[in-house]
């Protein structure tokens, strides 16, 4: 999700996710993500790759925080409408940030990426991963109960000292996180679906959001969609709260919050397993996540929701923190959501998900 100006003038932008074919369907929408201030200082704003797209929809920073987001219309060769565009970003609220860290820095994040069968997927995220502005970076890629080698050998491809691979032969997505988590040595421990697209500022983001509240065990962040292209992504990312909250908030028991009678029982108000992290000795200590849930168990679902309960029960803190992607909160990811958890954890649900 990166945004190019050329010596002309003209702001090119590229897409979430590039697709080899254009839509069929007639409501996809572009997607991608755009600096206001450098569009509002372009001459004009061209979206690349944008053949049978009529929309766009454009997730936009100032810097590295998170404005909000827009819908625009298309016109002749990817070119947006520079009135259209102006009134739109001019429209999102001022970014700001809440008083500065009270908590320790952040030394080690560990990303565990769990996955069953899909070597390109872990692929692409796992290259986004490792493309991570932050100098002490750790990534496992736990394989639970493959059929094929496919996931092994994309691993090795890479070379890098800072990834390695792990073997879960036991089926669910809760298994193969607490396997992650077991061979974990960061201070932070994220997850990420293998459908995931973290943006650059991503771990440096979480690491910040740690940093800044001394209670916080836990901290999620936006999903928000990377691919509209069929009616299935466009209904699912019309229906889930973490594919467009751009709101930081931080959850204690101590104070529920006026607006979630159920609290702390309140699905989808506290992000997804797609984007969480916690600290690592609170998780150790609240036994990792339950292997009854999850994909790849008869539940098929559930076992975030359930850490994000536990986590907030003994008195810990959970911080929402989409607002930016680096700095004091959890950058935005990408991932795809046209397909619901099967197996072991295929993901369901948008983000720069395609």
């Amino acid at each position: 999700m990166t945004d190019r100006p050329t010596m002309t003038g003209v702001l090119t932008l590229q897409p979430a996710m590039p697709a080899a074919e254009p839509p069929t369907w007639p409501g996809a929408a572009w997607v991608g993500a755009v600096d206001r201030h450098r569009a509002l200082a372009a001459d004009a704003v061209v979206l690349a790759d944008a053949e049978g797209f009529r929309r766009a929809r454009l997730l936009v920073r100032d810097g590295r925080e998170l404005a909000g987001s827009v819908d625009v219309a298309i016109g002749p060769g990817g070119a947006l409408d520079p009135a259209e565009t102006a009134r739109a970003l001019r429209a999102l609220r001022a970014t700001g940030l809440p008083a500065g860290p009270t908590g320790a820095p952040v030394g080690r994040i560990t990303v565990v990426v769990a996955t069953r069968d899909r070597p390109e997927d872990v692929r692409r995220c796992v290259a986004s991963v490792l493309a991570s502005e932050w100098d002490d970076l750790e990534v496992i890629v736990v394989d639970n109960a493959p059929s094929t080698s496919a996931t092994r050998d994309v691993v090795a491809s890479f070379a890098d000292a800072r990834l390695q691979y792990v073997l879960e032969a036991r089926a669910g997505v809760s298994r193969a996180r607490n396997a992650g988590l077991a061979a974990a040595t960061g201070d932070v421990v994220a997850f990420v679906d293998d459908d995931v697209v973290v943006d650059a500022w991503w771990a440096a983001a979480l690491a910040a959001a740690y940093a800044r509240d001394a209670d916080v065990v836990c901290v999620t962040g936006l999903v928000p969609s990377g691919e509209l292209r069929t009616p299935t992504q466009r209904y699912f990312d019309e229906r889930v709260t973490w594919a467009r909250n751009t709101d930081r908030r931080v959850y204690r028991t101590a104070e529920p919050p006026a607006d979630l009678p159920l609290f702390p029982f309140s699905v989808g108000a506290f992000g997804t397993g797609a984007n969480m992290s916690l600290r690592r000795e609170a998780a150790l200590e609240l036994g990792g996540f339950d292997v009854a849930l999850g994909p790849g168990t008869p539940a098929r679902a559930g076992e975030d929701p359930d850490l994000f309960t536990r986590v907030l029960s003994p008195g810990g803190a959970l911080a929402v923190s989409p607002p930016r992607s680096s700095g004091t909160s959890t950058a935005p990811t990408a991932r795809p959501c046209d397909h619901r958890h099967s197996g072991t954890g295929r993901a369901s649900g948008p983000g720069s998900r395609s």
